[in-house]
């Protein structure tokens, strides 16, 4: 594994847990998302599950990694281990592949487990071309005879065969719908494809929630005020990077990030609420800092910040150098406790799975939030 090798022993994530103040099973966690695990059972190279990791209360959480045969973090047997030692209870294992659509945000209604927020990959996101720490692209979509959902017939068809298998009626019962679309070649037909989405999930299904596109191509204040006038609307801008921009980033998401923050400033004054996606590990930890201090002000929610995962051998190499030490990403934590505590906000586990958070934030536990 090579540079993807970012926790040493369990004994330095318990040193590491003392000197930093942070629960042992955050620092696992992180560990496990950025390096993966094997299951020998699994033959696709990415792979997910549910597991309750020890010591966490029996709280369980979701992940999506890679499945690495040479890697420390082993399943067989319904267990996780690292270097041998047990590090928790896993589910069942699956292939990930590239769904376009599935749940999460998982809440008790009437006595059955539903979902509450559903994510709509809707513009063949298997077929993206690709930014250089992405893996998304090399993954199997769902269903080969159904590849988007760009389209009001298509859509409708996988909503009414979701209503079906769910034993639901409409999706009035939703927190919110998270639309990732890939690349569109510009703003208009992105803008078009957003617009159909409000319109048959609103006018069709009974959704009153809030449509959160997670991409960078609505840039124009009149296609913000258009996107907004079809109901309520969040952003979560694809940042990704604040360095190498011109060489990680495919060219149509290179907007500088003086015109991101302008852009995310012109939401949050039309009443959108903003965010950002990040992958923690590219910048420098002096880079990472400054620039979220640029950006939050324009936020109305906490970044949601994702540790950079190997999709294909050697993409750890994309990592700056402080990124492959575990202090790395525990003083990104600190960083970002110290930036967000005057606003409030607070991570969501449940839209994260590869976050930097799992069982406390800023020294406030995180037993009683959603998860999945």
């Amino acid at each position: 594994m090579g540079n993807n090798r970012i926790l040493n022993t369990l004994d330095d994530a318990k040193r590491l847990s003392a000197e930093y103040n942070i629960p042992l099973t955050d620092i696992i966690l992180i560990g496990l998302n950025i390096e993966g695990a094997y299951d020998s059972s699994i033959v696709s190279d990415r792979m997910r599950f549910n597991m309750v990791p020890d010591n966490s209360g029996g709280n369980e959480f979701y992940f999506a990694l890679t499945n690495t045969k040479d890697s420390r973090w082993k399943i067989n047997g319904g267990e996780l281990s690292f270097n041998g030692e047990r590090i928790g209870k896993v589910g069942n294992t699956e292939e990930d592949t590239c769904d376009n659509t599935y749940w999460r945000r998982f809440i008790s209604l009437g006595g059955k487990n539903c979902g509450t927020e559903l994510t709509i990959n809707s513009n063949s996101r298997s077929f993206c071309s690709g930014c250089e720490f992405c893996g998304t692209y090399n993954l199997s979509p769902e269903d080969q005879d159904e590849k988007d959902l760009s389209n009001p017939d298509k859509l409708r068809r996988k909503l009414d065969n979701i209503l079906l298998e769910n034993d639901i009626v409409d999706l009035s019962n939703l927190h919110e719908i998270g639309v990732v679309t890939g690349c569109f070649p510009n703003e208009n037909l992105t803008l078009q494809h957003l617009n159909m989405l409000h319109d048959v999930l609103r006018g069709d299904y009974d959704f009153s929630g809030e449509l959160k596109y997670v991409g960078s191509q609505i840039q124009s204040r009149e296609a913000l005020e258009n996107l907004v006038s079809h109901g309520p609307t969040g952003i979560s801008q694809t940042v990704e990077c604040f360095e190498r921009r011109d060489i990680l980033l495919q060219p149509k998401k290179q907007l500088s990030l003086d015109f991101a923050r302008e852009i995310l400033d012109n939401a949050k004054d039309l009443g959108i609420n903003t965010t950002l996606l990040y992958i923690m590990g590219l910048d420098k930890l002096s880079t990472f800092e400054n620039e979220m201090k640029l950006f939050v002000p324009y936020l109305t929610k906490m970044p949601v910040i994702n540790t950079l995962q190997e999709y294909v051998e050697g993409q750890s190499d994309l990592r700056v150098p402080e990124a492959r030490s575990m202090e790395y990403y525990l003083k990104a934590r600190k960083i970002m406790e110290e930036i967000c505590e005057p606003l409030g906000f607070k991570p969501n586990v449940w839209e994260n799975y590869r976050g930097l958070w799992f069982t406390e934030y800023s020294k406030e536990g995180l037993e009683n939030v959603i998860r999945i």
